[in-house]
């Protein structure tokens, strides 16, 4: 079974303080941002990404940005299989590291970078040792940096290369320590997948099937939110555990979900390893046909020139020379299987797996001393492989121990200095309660003696307001009086019977008489009022406009509104609106409509516009009316949440092939009209 490598590309943001002193900052900036926002297409799309990654260089003042540009570049290179590409972009970094002086933190966090990415390259060639050298170096460099949130990935990338070394302790322990560092960095969301999955995948290699299933569920959690990168890798590992388990029916489908990823990376290596995986399964299933499918897909391209090593070689024989035994053709079954190869060079576990093939064919042919002498060597590699299996065991357990002491030697001490802070701190609160008492007695005591002065000031203030309001109030008929004879008079001069205009100027007395004392009418008494006013006016006047009134059904007429809300702007309107002569039919709207929460009035007529002030020095209009009205809500809307709007504006102001004004009333239908 091929296994795919674990090794985090971490990324970066900016980080760099905009300071004179930070040297670079605008570039470092640029290039994280760039880095950011091109990261995952370079799996994509890795030749594209180079070139991009080597033009924006071109644009960097600042070396070491500019060398940051070059070790991604290298990393697309990796990921086209560009390895050489890659070595060289790496090398001449490496190069201008070694060059500097003086080692600035984002110098440490370059050389991060550097190691982390050499260390890809090495581990891809099996190149271990060199791997784990170099991963240290990064560890070191980017605990020297301000990059330290990266830390929990050069743990984990220590752990991946431990484990392909054999070294299945070391391996845990860097994971742990990953664990660890992302707990304190804060960092535990972005790598406690790969962690666990890691960890999961050494318990499977050492048959801890329990621990490891309890790993990979964890992992699982976060399944939906990783890269694809980080997809494939869970899946072709998640199938490799049901696999080694035996349980050959529940690992196809996570072989075939990698091998779905795979299809979206430009590097054929990941599609070839789910593809060598998948045909191993089938060939287990006695699935020959679809063993045969994925083994020739994944041959095509590793074992192409220039891509295959011996090991994948004999690899590859070895499976097709188990499909041959399936098939029962023990010629093709033995040619494949006596080819030579240096074994010195070829994993034990495909020597082991050989020799089980072996044993199978001579026991076919009949011949059982062959059978038996490759037997024996199955047994000795059985033996043996379960001798370091249980040494890793005892050793990983023996580990997990000694870190476990060491947690709780530590976990002793936190809580013996938590106890004593404690005590302290329940000292503390003691006495920060007595002074907190003692402060809100006096701030109780300052507070309720301003909350009886200012009652007796509201309730001061109250009365004279009142005293005003009454005082207003009063001067609103003798100015409906004086605006009405001022409409009788003229009519005087021009008709003889005055019985129907002196009869509504009688009404029209008799009512404000009535409202004067009244804060609030009902909606049908002012209708009333208005009405009057309009017949009033319009049975002495030549040129008078058409009014039309648009009452909606659903409207409750005894609902309570300030009194000569609406007669104070149609006085207005009839008064002023329409001096001006002109050719257009002139025309007053009043509107009014109940909703669910409010009572709205609209008033608009066709005349010359609001224009506050107009008649202040030619004694025509004294403003009066619109004063109380205004001063009237104003009082009555400080005794309100729900406050009433009132709004007047000229409609040329609002568009300019218009004319006329505007007055929209807006009254809450629970409004208090008490005071």
């Amino acid at each position: 079974m091929l296994f795919s490598m674990l090794m985090v590309p971490w990324l970066t943001g900016c980080h760099h303080p905009a300071s004179p002193q930070n040297k670079g900052t605008g570039d470092a900036c640029r290039t994280d941002s760039f880095i950011s926002l091109y990261k995952d297409a370079i799996l994509e799309e890795p030749a594209a990404m180079k070139k991009r990654f080597l033009d924006f260089r071109k644009t960097l003042h600042d070396s070491i940005s500019y060398y940051k540009a070059t070790v991604f570049a290298a990393f697309c290179c990796y990921h086209n299989a560009r390895h050489d590409s890659a070595s060289l972009l790496l090398t001449e970094t490496g190069k201008f590291c070694q060059q500097q002086e003086r080692k600035s933190s984002r110098l440490h966090e370059l050389e991060g970078y550097l190691y982390n990415y050499s260390a890809v390259m090495l581990q891809e060639s099996n190149n271990r040792d060199s791997a784990i050298a170099c991963l240290h170096k990064a560890y070191d460099a980017l605990a020297q940096s301000r990059s330290q949130g990266k830390l929990p990935d050069i743990c984990i990338n220590l752990a991946d290369n431990y484990f392909q070394n054999g070294d299945c302790p070391q391996a845990i322990a860097w994971y742990r320590k990953a664990l660890l560092a992302a707990d304190s960095l804060g960092t535990n969301s972005e790598t406690n997948h790969a962690i666990y999955s890691g960890m999961a995948r050494i318990y499977t290699e050492i048959e801890n099937f329990p621990l490891a299933d309890y790993y990979y569920r964890l992992a699982e959690k976060d399944y939906e939110r990783l890269s694809p990168y980080e997809k494939f890798f869970f899946a072709n590992t998640r199938g490799n555990y049901y696999y080694i388990n035996n349980q050959y029916r529940e690992s196809l489908p996570w072989f075939h979900r990698a091998h779905h990823l795979a299809h979206t990376f430009k590097n054929k290596t990941y599609r070839a390893i789910t593809e060598s995986n998948l045909g191993e399964t089938y060939l287990l299933m006695g699935k020959n046909d679809s063993a045969r499918y994925f083994l020739d897909k994944a041959g095509e391209y590793l074992l192409a020139n220039n891509h295959a090593n011996a090991s994948m070689r004999f690899y590859f024989d070895g499976l097709y020379a188990a499909l041959a035994l399936n098939h029962n053709e023990l010629g093709e079954a033995q040619r494949l299987l006596s080819k030579p190869y240096d074994l010195n060079n070829i994993s034990p576990n495909y020597i082991y797996l050989r020799n089980k093939r072996l044993e199978e064919l001579y026991a076919r042919k009949g011949d059982y001393a062959q059978a038996y002498a490759y037997s024996k060597l199955v047994r000795q590699y059985d033996d043996s492989l379960r001798n370091i299996k249980a040494l890793n065991n005892i050793a990983e357990i023996d580990s997990r121990y000694r870190q476990d002491t060491l947690l709780l030697h530590r976990d002793i001490l936190i809580a013996q200095n938590k106890a004593e802070a404690l005590q302290f701190r329940n000292l503390s609160m003691t006495l920060a309660f007595v002074l907190v008492l003692l402060i809100a007695i006096v701030a109780a005591s300052i507070v309720y003696g301003r909350h009886k002065r200012e009652q007796y000031f509201a309730k001061q203030m109250m009365v004279i307001t009142q005293l005003r309001m009454e005082n207003v109030r009063n001067r609103i008929s003798p100015h409906f009086i004086f605006n009405t004879l001022n409409v009788i008079i003229p009519a005087l001069r021009q008709y003889e019977n005055l019985a129907q205009p002196l009869h509504l100027l009688v009404k029209s007395i008799r009512n404000n008489l009535l409202i004067s004392e009244k804060m609030a009418i009902t909606l049908s008494e002012e209708i009333g009022i208005v009405h009057n006013f309009l017949e009033l006016k319009k049975s002495i006047s030549k040129d008078f406009p058409q009014v039309h009134w648009n009452i909606h059904p659903d409207t409750d007429t005894l609902t309570l509104i300030p009194s000569m809300i609406i007669q104070i702007p149609v006085e207005n309107a009839i008064k002023y609106a329409f001096e001006s002569e002109g050719h257009e039919e002139k025309r007053l709207t009043i509107a009014i409509k109940q909703t669910t929460g409010n009572l709205l009035i609209h008033i608009e007529d066709n005349g010359s516009g609001y224009a506050p002030g107009r008649y202040a020095d030619t004694g025509k209009g004294t403003g009066t009316g619109l004063k109380v009205l205004f001063r009237t809500i104003e009082l009555l809307n400080t005794q309100n949440q729900q406050k009433i709007n009132i709004k007047i504006d000229n409609l040329r102001n609002i568009n300019n092939a218009l004319h006329g004004t505007r007055v929209l009333v807006e009254i809450p239908s629970n409004f208090n009209y008490k005071l």
